[in-house]
Order: C-alpha cells, then structure tokens, then sequence
C-alpha cells in the first residue's frame, strides 16, 4: 500500500486532510481518503502522515498489502512502535501478520 499526495484543503468551512491510497497486492482501486473538521476546531489540524499511516495500517493487514509506504516523514517513535507491534502481532499470529515497512 502506497499513501501519497498528502495535503490540506480549506473549503466551505471545514479544513480537509486527503491522501490518496494505491494498493499494491489486491487488485483494488486507488481511494482518496480522508480526515474532515469544521475550520472552528481547525487549530493545529494539519496533514500528518503519521495520522494516515495509523488509520491505514489494519486496513492494510486485513487486505493483505505486504507493506505500506508514506510519502512523507514519519514521527520515528511511531515508526519504532509500529514495527514493534507488528512483531508481536506476528509472533501471536505464527507470521500471519508481518512487518508492513
């Protein structure tokens, strides 16, 4: 799974972070997805990658996409998390689940 074209909108009063998801391993459509909120609770929103990586990451596991690339800087403790999770969910799991990036 690929996560790019991460970007803010303002428009009719709501500020909007969209990226744009391409699967890699399921035949599947690209999505624009989104995180949507009126402008009055906009303060210190912003298009974070770290916020698409978490939203995308069950997503991914569940399609079966084999890692997830974001194009963008990722907070390096979440990076560090993440793969540490997927560690243990592919211990629980015998390798069902493995490291995604």
């Amino acid at each position: 799974m690929k996560i790019t074209q991460i970007q803010l909108e303002h428009d009719a009063g709501f500020a909007t972070a969209t990226a744009r998801v391409i699967f890699e391993d399921k035949d599947l459509p690209e999505k624009t997805i989104f995180i949507k909120t009126p402008e009055d609770h906009a303060q210190g929103f912003d298009a974070n990658p770290d916020a698409f990586l978490v939203g995308c990451l069950l997503p991914a596991l569940h399609l079966g996409e084999k890692r997830i690339f974001v194009d963008g800087p990722v907070c390096p403790f979440l990076k560090e998390g993440v793969h540490v999770a997927m560690h243990i969910l592919s211990h629980w799991t015998q390798a069902g689940w493995s490291t995604l990036f």
